[in-house]
């Protein structure tokens, strides 16, 4: 990554290396239409080398803004907003659950109407997709191009007020904090019924 992507555009590099984990799905869809086993060896493994290159790219960012002495807290700040957005995005595919009615999925229930369950994880798998491929050409927008627009962006006093910062509080803390109550809601037998949880609803 250091050799060949680090003069590259990092919009450029986050959107295509987030296509590409986002064919994910054309594995899942094989494996919903083909029931072939074969192809889940592929879907949570062998793409993950490519997401690790996007994830360089947080760290190369951590590398322009932080202050001399502070790298490592700036890097695991950012580090655990960035695993609480792993959280929430869990959180929010239980959610979405109920909606394409997989809340009841199991061998038992799809062995007694296939057809329909095809239908409804074919569905669930290509708006995951459409989901991936619109959040990365929307959210692009907020990573810097390179470092020399990462340290314009450090100097300008625009950046440099309370709205700014309490706006990032928010954001990023609002997602932590959700993302935990809504995981120990999943965790807990009396809770776990709930549709934010995943559940069809108590």
């Amino acid at each position: 990554d250091r050799k060949w992507f680090l003069n590259v555009n990092w919009r450029i590099t986050f959107v295509w290396t987030t296509m590409l984990v986002g064919c994910n799905c054309v594995f899942q869809y094989v494996m919903i239409q083909f029931h072939n086993g074969w192809f889940y060896a592929f879907s949570n493994n062998i793409l993950s080398i490519i997401q690790g290159i996007a994830q360089v790219l947080s760290s190369l960012a951590v590398v322009e803004i932080s202050p001399t002495g502070y790298e490592a807290s700036v890097y695991e700040f950012l580090i655990t907003m960035g695993n609480a957005g792993i959280t929430l995005n869990s959180n929010l595919m239980n959610a979405l659950l109920p909606v394409f009615e997989l809340t009841g999925f199991s061998t038992k229930a799809y062995e007694a109407d296939p057809d329909a369950w095809n239908s409804r994880l074919t569905a669930c798998t290509w708006v995951t997709f459409a989901v991936n491929i619109i959040g990365a050409m929307i959210f692009c927008w907020l990573l810097p191009k390179g470092k020399s627009q990462c340290k314009a962006w450090l100097e300008d006093p625009r950046f440099k007020n309370c709205t700014v910062g309490t706006i990032g509080m928010v954001i990023g803390w609002g997602g932590f904090f959700f993302s935990m109550i809504v995981s120990v809601l999943s965790a807990n037998p009396s809770t776990m019924c709930m549709k934010i949880a995943g559940g069809d609803g108590c």
